[in-house]
């Protein structure tokens, strides 16, 4: 997974930050504080017990470490909106 594939919105004045990962079929949130994604893999292997990440947190976590990634400024006021686009794209994913 190319490290430009990862993303890091940084809302403004909050401070708040969502991480995306582009994966082969869609754009997954990855938490990385609470070790999250919202990738089927995650749901099947990870939650399992089958295996302790999924590619998107490992690419997360590699692209913060090495600090190469896109860091992406929007307003506060975007927040919500790009929330509800990114769990329509995890629903989608679940069907």
């Amino acid at each position: 997974m190319g490290l430009q594939r990862v993303k890091k919105y940084v809302f403004e004045p909050s401070g708040r930050v969502v991480w995306i990962v582009v994966g082969r079929e869609s754009e997954y949130q990855v938490l990385p504080e609470s070790g999250y994604c919202d990738c089927s893999d995650f749901y099947f292997r990870v939650v399992d017990g089958e295996a302790g990440l999924c590619y998107h947190l490992m690419g997360q976590r590699l692209a913060d470490a090495l600090e190469e990634y896109e860091e992406v400024k929007e307003g506060d006021e975007f927040y919500e909106p790009l929330m509800e686009e990114w769990r329509l794209l995890s629903a989608g994913q679940a069907q």
